[in-house]
């Protein structure tokens, strides 16, 4: 992936695909190679995935988490990049290990989104994902 606009669309693209990989196997080292270490909603998601996965449970939904509408914006000296989009995501449900039901999230669909992303020497990094307040 290239240190362009459309570098970084490419990026956020394949994030979302590891996002739903990961959320169905909680290999969680794919989001947090990728993102920074300082990303809130990358900590949350690891946090609500992993111990599930650590206990033997399992996470099941239909569908997967999409995005669309993308606006790049213009990469920064630094290397940074706001990209806003829409997103939705599935209904999920989160079972232990004996089965029992954890967790239950409905499906959202529409939600205005903005994504930062910053160049490191050779990749892109998903700095922090989160709706964006000022369009909702």
């Amino acid at each position: 992936m290239q240190r362009t606009p459309e570098g970084a669309v490419a990026f956020l693209s394949w994030w979302v695909e590891m996002y739903n990989y990961v959320e169905l196997t909680g290999e969680t080292e794919l989001i947090t190679t990728h993102s920074e270490a300082d990303c809130t909603f990358c900590r949350n998601f690891i946090g609500r995935v992993q111990p599930v996965y650590d206990t033997g449970g399992r996470i099941e939904r239909i569908g997967e988490t999409t995005f669309g509408e993308i606006v790049p914006g213009e990469i920064d000296e630094a290397g940074y990049i706001v990209v806003e989009m829409v997103t939705g995501s599935p209904a999920t449900k989160a079972f232990q290990s004996d089965g029992n039901l954890v967790d239950e999230s409905p499906p959202e669909a529409g939600i205005r989104t903005i994504a930062g992303i910053q160049w490191t020497s050779s990749s892109w990094m998903l700095t922090e994902i989160a709706p964006n307040v000022e369009t909702q």
